[in-house]
Formats: structure tokens, sequence, C-alpha cells
């Protein structure tokens, strides 16, 4: 995989008058708003393009800016590119993203917006200007509510200009010979604790691959009764990076939500993978979290079924890693690893004893495997249950090595 971003990190303007300089004052700033710990969690994220499912072109979320789970307001998160894309299919100008939370008369929200000056995508078949999506996510005296915003200027198919419908509504348009395009794609959740809502304004699924192009999306969420604490993190059965390029992305993946699962187990699951440095069993990742009056308390938790690597010469059953965090009522954080682990480990068709904890162990002809990674934060724990490192032929230089990380659970508990 391969992300590209290329772009100008901010702008400077200048005025001339006539052919003399003029001094000026700098502008008095503006106060600061002043900032509120609120008994809601806020979480907001949004991108210019992002790309799945093309082995040859699948991008990171371009000019993503996020805001993480948060009870603060206001509080704000802003990116712009130039330039964006896949190097492939995707290219776009002018990319601005913007994620804030706000309170003003009896109103808090959790607020995402993207815009794109311009566009193509579906390998340039599909073309766009003045791209606008926004979601916000709010409560007032009246309770929870979200709106979502999708909009464009133009829109071409095929070299035709496509007739948008009123009010963002959505729409599907064939690209010939290519695919589907989905135009204004929206989504709304509204409970009696809490509303979210998400806006992908283009999205293109191919019909000759796996290939989905996603296209202006913003996505926002606020949550109510966290009074106990701020649940962050995620499981995922597991990831791999060659070098500094990502070879598998996080599957499995649960997330945490900001008030945590409400007292339920959450759990999502994926089969077994064939990747190219070896083979990975199936996969089940869980979380839970509850708010206890002003304590909170959860855990996520990840299983791989077994795994091996270099033709079978290292070989793991049942790698499990859970992370425990209970915040106190008192402000004190108790966290653990236990029930993290791992059931066998044969090298060379030989079981052997489960090594010390974080220290990683040799293999001859192959590279090196950690057991029960642990790393305690001060809000919480991030746990790995394996980690293989496979040398790449050059056992000195680590940086073109396969790094695979198997059963990852990760949780932290902030009180603001």
């Amino acid at each position: 995989m391969r992300t590209i971003h290329r772009g100008l990190a901010a702008l400077t303007t200048a005025t001339v008058a006539g052919a003399g300089l003029v001094a000026v004052a700098p502008a008095a700033a503006a106060p600061a708003a002043e900032v509120a710990i609120t008994n809601f969690g806020f979480d907001a994220a949004s991108y210019g393009s992002k790309t799945t499912g093309n082995p040859t072109a699948d991008s990171d979320a371009t000019a993503l800016s996020h805001l993480p789970c948060t009870r603060r307001v206001p509080r704000d998160d802003r990116n712009f590119l130039a330039e964006a894309g896949d190097g492939d299919g995707v290219s776009l100008r002018g990319v601005n993203t913007h994620n804030f939370t706000r309170r003003k008369d009896g109103t808090v929200s959790a607020n995402s917006v993207v815009t794109i000056d311009r566009g193509r995508l579906a390998g340039g078949e599909v073309r766009f200007t003045n791209l606008r999506g926004r979601v916000k996510s709010f409560h007032n005296a009246t309770g929870y509510h979200v709106n979502t915003v999708s909009d464009l200027g133009t829109l071409t198919v095929a070299g035709k200009l496509v007739p948008l419908p009123v009010g963002g509504q959505r729409l599907e348009v064939p690209v010939p010979g290519q695919g589907t395009l989905i135009v204004n794609r929206r989504v709304e959740h509204v409970r009696n604790v809490g509303a979210n809502g998400a806006v992908n304004v283009l999205r293109f699924v191919s019909s000759t691959d796996n290939t989905v192009e996603k296209v202006g999306r913003a996505f926002s969420r606020i949550d109510g009764q966290i009074e106990g604490g701020l649940f962050g993190g995620a499981a995922w059965g597991s990831d791999a990076r060659v070098g500094d390029r990502a070879a598998l992305g996080r599957a499995a993946l649960q997330p945490m939500p900001c008030p945590g699962t409400r007292g339920q187990v959450k759990e999502t699951s994926t089969g077994e993978a064939t990747p190219d440095f070896g083979f990975i069993g199936a996969r089940r990742s869980f979380a839970y979290g509850v708010q206890r009056d002003n304590s909170a308390t959860g855990y996520t938790r990840s299983v791989v079924a077994a795994a091996r690597f270099g033709g079978g010469a290292l070989k793991f059953r049942a790698i499990r890693a859970k992370a425990n965090v209970t915040r106190q009522a008192d402000g004190d954080v108790v966290r653990t690893a236990k029930g993290s682990g791992v059931g066998r480990i044969l090298v060379n068709g030989k079981e052997i004893q489960t090594p010390r904890a974080g220290v990683p162990r040799k293999v001859a002809g192959l590279g090196t495997f950690t057991v029960r990674k642990v790393n305690k934060t001060p809000t919480g724990i991030e746990v790995t249950g394996v980690i293989v490192r496979i040398f790449n032929g050059t056992p000195k230089v680590k940086s073109d090595d396969t790094v695979v990380n198997l059963a990852n659970a990760n949780l932290r508990i902030k009180k603001s």
C-alpha cells in the first residue's frame, strides 16, 4: 500500500501598495474562547479521499483531520492539502477538512466538515467541482439531533453532465465499463443517549475488481452519560508493515466508543489470511466498557487462532491480548494485561517454552519474535500478543524488515 500526500501546509499572503513599503500593525488576536469540560463525549473526523481494495493504489486517508474522544469545548483540528489522491484513479485539488466542538445558546455539538475545490476519480471518468460535506451531531433542550449536508457544484460522468438531486438526495450513476458511482451517501442515527452521522459525498465501487474510492467523507458523534470516564482505544487481530509501508491493515478491528459499550460486549471477526509473509488464522476482537457513577471500567481483547511463518519454521497457537483498565472514583487508573499470552509455540516442529515477556527471541534463518509486549500509559495500556520480525536479506539493516503484530488490545480511560 502507498500513501501520496502532496500539498501545502500553510499559505501566506502579502499586500503591496504603490512602490513603497507600508508598515501595518498586526491585528489584535481574538480572545481565546473559554475551554469547558462537559458531560458529553465528542468524536469527529474527515478526509479528502481514501482508496481500498486496489493493491497498486491503496491510500490512507488524505488531508485527514481528527478529533479523538474529548469532553472539551471548544476544540479544533484542521488540515489542508493543495493536491491529494491515491496516485492512480483519484486526483483532488484544494482539500480542506475541519473538525470542531462548540457550545452556544444551550447547544453543544461535534462538527465535521470537508470541502474540495475540484477533482476526479474512477480513472478520470468522474469529475466534479465544489464538493462540500458536513455533519453536525448536537444536543439541545429537546434532546439529541444530527444534521448532514452533501453537496456538489457540478458532476460529469464519462463526459456527460449529471443533473444533481435537490436537497442532497442519494443518487446512483453507472460509470460505463467501470462500476457504479454513489452520490450523497448519508447516514444519521439518533438515540436517547447520543447521536452520530456520516457523509460520503462520492463513492465509486468498481465492477472489475475490489476497488472502492471514497471522496469527501465527514463523521461526527456526540454521546451522553459519560461522567465516569472517556474511553478510547481498540482491539484488532493483526497488522503488518514492510519498512514504513503498510503490508496488511488492521484486521478484525473493534473500536471502543467514547462512552464505552454501555455494558454490552462488541465483537468483530474475520477469517484466515495468507499474505506473502505467512499464514494468519481466524481473528476475533472484543470491546467492553461501562460507566459506574464516578468511575469507569472495561477491556479490549483480541484472539488469533493460529499463525505460521517461514514455511512453517515458526508456528503459534491461541495468541491472546487483553487490555484491562479501570478509572476509579478517586482518579486512580488501574491497568493490567491479564489474559494475554500464547497457547503454544513451535520452532522447526518442536514446542518450546514461552520466552520472557517483551524480550525478542531469534529464529535462525527467519528473524525474531516477541511475546506479550506491554506498554502502560498514564491513562491506560497497550498490549500485543506476539510481534514477529522477518529479516529481508539484510540482517544489519532493519528498515526493510517485515513486522507483523498479532492480537492487539489498546485501551485508555480519561477523565476529560
